[in-house]
C-alpha cells in the first residue's frame, strides 16, 4: 500500500526572479536564476538592506499552462 495519495505535484519551478519594491512602490525584479542562487541572493539583500523585503517568484514565461477547458460552447 502507497502513502501517497492523488497526482504527483510538480517540480518547483527551476529558474526564480528575486522581487523587491522600489522606493516608489514599483516591483522590481532580478533576471531568472537558478534555485538555489535565488533564494541565497534574496537573504543576501534582505541582510544588507533591512527596510526593504524581497522574495521570489517563478519565471512566468516558464509555468505549465492551464489545459483548456472543454465544453458545450
Amino acid at each position: 500500500m502507497s502513502d501517497e495519495s492523488g497526482p504527483p505535484r510538480p517540480e518547483a519551478p527551476a529558474l526564480l526572479f528575486v522581487c523587491w519594491r522600489g522606493s516608489d512602490g514599483t516591483r522590481i525584479a532580478s533576471g531568472p536564476l537558478e534555485r538555489d542562487h535565488a533564494e541565497a541572493l534574496a537573504r543576501a539583500y534582505a541582510e544588507f538592506f533591512p527596510e526593504q523585503s524581497y522574495w521570489v517568484e517563478p519565471v512566468p514565461w516558464l509555468e505549465p499552462s492551464p489545459r483548456p477547458r472543454r465544453g458545450n460552447a
